[in-house]
């Protein structure tokens, strides 16, 4: 549905399971959509034939794109840095799929509200 599906503006989807390597990224203009070559997104359209086509919207987004794939497991918020963290940063999420998160608000680097968590096994669907 996500790759079928028309929309008004390019966006990136990602996805994630529960389970080790269950992730993915679709690519999607208002006429196409692909998986991304890399199963994360920073606002850096990667599958072929869209990355000539696509306007990056950040700061160092293929940076940003890099340092997520780099990292093993979600890091504690308070470790997120340059250059996921950056001038840009409004919000950051750090989550886990099989359950808890913590997000913080940001004015470029600097936090701008205290860390809201829901720590592992703590909401039950």
């Amino acid at each position: 549905m996500l790759r079928e599906t028309p929309v008004a503006v390019p966006v990136i989807f990602t996805l994630a399971g529960s389970g080790p390597g269950e992730r993915a990224a679709i690519e999607r203009t208002e006429a196409e959509a692909a998986e991304a070559a890399a199963p994360a997104a920073a606002n850096e359209f990667t599958a072929a034939g869209e990355a000539g086509r696509w306007r990056s919207r950040g700061h160092d987004s293929a940076g940003r794109l890099r340092a997520i794939l780099a990292a093993k497991a979600p890091p504690p918020i308070d470790a997120i840095a340059p250059p996921v963290l950056n001038p840009l940063t409004r919000l950051a999420l750090s989550a886990d799929a099989a359950g808890g998160f913590a997000l913080r608000g940001y004015e470029g680097a600097e936090p701008a509200t205290a860390v809201l968590s829901l720590p592992h096994g703590v909401y039950r669907a």
